[in-house]
Order: structure tokens, then sequence, then C-alpha cells
């Protein structure tokens, strides 16, 4: 069943369904995204988000949303439409989508009072 998310955004507000359980597949990519991604220390104030992190991420995201009910987005989302401007509300939008996803991906690894 999907798991329905509100939008934190006040440029694209709405919703979209994540795809809950991910697939084997979309795990896999996760796990292959993540080991992409620049290990950060969180207290590390100069960290950025980049573009370039964004096009690490933004495949392995797309296809684990079913459904995009956000406004004034593109109505095919794919990885050549997704907004990348204004640069601060699009970082937000896809570090809010891939903490989401990890979440899901999260419970299944996650062992309850472990």
């Amino acid at each position: 069943m999907p798991k329905k998310i509100t939008s934190p955004s006040k440029i694209w507000p709405g919703h979209v369904l994540l795809c809950d359980p991910l697939t084997i597949s979309q795990v896999n990519d996760m796990e292959l995204t993540f080991d992409k991604l620049p290990k950060i220390d969180p207290k590390d104030k100069k960290f950025i988000w980049l573009a370039k992190h964004d096009l690490i991420v933004l495949p392995t995201i797309i296809p684990c949303v079913a459904e995009w009910h956000l406004d004034n987005f593109p109505e095919k989302v794919d990885f050549e439409s997704f907004p990348g401007s204004p640069r601060i509300e699009s970082s937000k939008l896809i570090l809010w989508l891939w903490h989401e996803l990890w979440s899901i991906y999260s419970a299944e690894v996650t062992i309850p009072n472990a």
C-alpha cells in the first residue's frame, strides 16, 4: 500500500505517494545510491547539498514515487523535468523525498526492541 506524504514545500505544496513496500530492485538501488553519496558529519556546517548530489539520488527517488500530486510541478516527472530551481526549495524537496524513502527502507532493516 503506497505511503502518502505531504510536501513541506511552499512552492510545490501537495502530496506524493511513495511505493511501500519497496521492491528488492528499489532497495538495491537505494543501497547503491547511498554508497555514492559523500559521508557527512552531521555537525559539519560547511557542507552544502549541491546539484551533483541531486544527480546521484534522483534516478533512485523518481521510480519510488507511485504518484505525484504537487502543485506547480511537471505533469510527467522524470530525470529531465524535475525542477532544479529555485535551488534551495528544490534541494529541500529532494532531501525530504530521500529521507522519507529511507524511512521506508529502514523500517525493513530495523529490528524492533533490539
